[in-house]
């Protein structure tokens, strides 16, 4: 009798044995399917990440570049100002003197020296 119940006792054992196995196998693929699937979200943030920085690094250049040629086209514009400002006061400079071919010279020396100093 004691013989027969020590064999059950061994079965159940073994029996709860392979179940316990067959709990912890699954646990284990449970939670390696957790990892990689938290993995590849990890990726996927990491992929977002970087498309948003590239975009927003982009899109500060295009600002900068804009800002660039406007900056530009403000110098240019204050340039034709200065030139047209020289340029009159060069030409009220020769209409005021004589009619004198040294002074006429010198006047045109003195505003080329300023337009390139």
């Amino acid at each position: 009798m004691v013989w027969l119940r020590l064999k059950k006792v061994r079965k159940k054992c073994t029996w709860q044995r392979k179940k316990a196995k067959g709990v912890l196998k699954e646990a284990k693929e449970q939670s390696s399917e957790i990892v990689n699937l938290a993995q590849k979200r990890a990726n996927e943030l990491v992929e977002a990440s970087k498309d948003t920085a590239k975009k927003e690094g982009e899109r500060l250049i295009l600002v900068a570049k804009a800002q660039i040629e406007q900056e530009k086209q403000q110098a240019i514009e204050n340039l034709r100002k200065e030139v047209s400002a020289l340029a009159l006061r060069a030409a009220e400079q020769i209409l005021s003197a004589e009619i004198d071919k040294t002074k006429h010279q010198d006047i045109l020396s003195k505003i080329s020296n300023q337009l390139v100093g």
